[in-house]
């Protein structure tokens, strides 16, 4: 099947994460829908920040649990400008702990501590992006999952032909400035 442009963007979806529309995220992170579902990588930096940081940041604490419960990577660390280390790079749970909101702090601390550290790109304009097991597509889903979702979509998408009961009548249009004057 082709690619289509999504109907929900990163951009969009780390704006649902920084609003705390916990609606719209919840729609996003179903991945099984195909139209309404986010199905890019969860995982993904928007500018410098991936949808956990921004929920973090802005203190939206149920966005945080949707986001962790949808496999978001609490050990991602902010993306870093040209000249900087990506070690200096902050984790959502450094981002709320300097933000305050110690709620979410509490709940990005227990994600860390449950969940293994993966691997990162440590230099270039990508740093701190996860690197997923080969086993994995590259938005970090298992292929079958992915498969399944495409097929779904083509399901819901096949053409529909109607049968030509009579031969249709040619017709021309013209429109002033386009030859009409000569014809009468």
């Amino acid at each position: 099947m082709p690619d289509r442009a999504p109907k929900h963007t990163l951009e969009a979806f780390c704006a649902a994460s920084f609003n705390g529309d916990l609606p719209l995220l919840t729609q996003m992170l179903d991945r099984e829908d195909p139209i309404n579902g986010f199905q890019g990588d969860i995982n993904e930096h928007f500018k410098e920040y991936t949808a956990l940081h921004f929920a973090a940041v802005n203190g939206q604490t149920e966005c945080v649990d949707a986001l962790l419960k949808a496999k978001a990577d609490p050990h991602m660390k902010t993306r870093m400008p040209r000249g900087k280390s990506p070690a200096d790079g902050r984790t959502a749970l450094q981002l709320a702990d300097d933000w305050g909101w110690d709620d979410i702090a509490a709940v990005l601390k227990a994600a860390e501590a449950k969940e293994p550290k993966g691997d990162y790109i440590m230099g270039g304009p990508l740093n701190n992006a996860k690197i997923y097991p080969s086993t994995l597509t590259s938005t970090g889903r298992d292929p079958a999952e992915v498969k399944l979702v495409t097929q779904k979509l083509s399901g819901m998408c096949k053409p529909y032909f109607l049968e030509v009961t009579e031969h249709p009548t040619s017709i021309g249009l013209l429109f002033p400035g386009q030859g009409s004057q000569y014809v009468k």
